[in-house]
């Protein structure tokens, strides 16, 4: 059975069968699915929510979060053998489904130790506005040139003029 295309603001909400077992054969069991609604959803527009939510559903979405904090602990392959699955039914909802994992690879490449200890997402607000103490401290190795070890001054890159005139 092919299910109902997604309308404008859910009014039509297709539903999903999200299957169980491992990561690419629920991709392309997914994907399989999304194949069939894909052509009439980009015409129709709106929010791919039930696609969404069917890949919060199957789990996918935890793929490449380690075992330890309760993910799949897949590894870059294996994880972009299913967004290439999800994309080869549907380009945008693998960009969706594909951030999500670049997002996640972002805060173990780039993170301090300890960032990954779930304990550790604390806010620390700064008096009254709100920036927590790694925003300010972002922000002030981006006004002296210092990169994220502090070390030495990032190579500053001049943005092209910008043209004055309206069109």
């Amino acid at each position: 059975m092919m299910p109902a295309a997604t309308a404008r603001h859910g009014d039509l909400a297709p539903a999903y069968d999200v299957p169980r077992g491992e990561p690419l054969a629920v991709a392309r069991a997914l994907a399989r699915q999304f194949a069939a609604t894909a052509a009439t959803r980009d015409l129709v527009g709106g929010t791919p929510k039930a696609e969404r939510d069917a890949l919060r559903e199957s789990g996918l979405l935890a793929l490449a979060i380690p075992r330890d904090y309760g993910g799949l602990g897949a590894d870059w392959t294996e994880t972009l053998v299913t967004v290439r699955a999800i994309a080869q039914a549907d380009g945008s909802l693998a960009h969706v489904y594909g951030f999500q994992h670049l997002l996640l690879a972002t805060v173990r490449l780039f993170g301090q130790p300890g960032h990954g200890n779930p304990g550790s997402y604390r806010r620390r607000p700064n008096a009254g506005s709100g920036a927590t103490r790694s925003t300010r401290s972002i922000a002030a190795r981006s006004r002296t040139g210092a990169t994220a070890g502090g070390s030495s001054p990032a190579k500053r890159v001049s943005a092209p003029a910008r043209s004055t005139r309206r069109c």
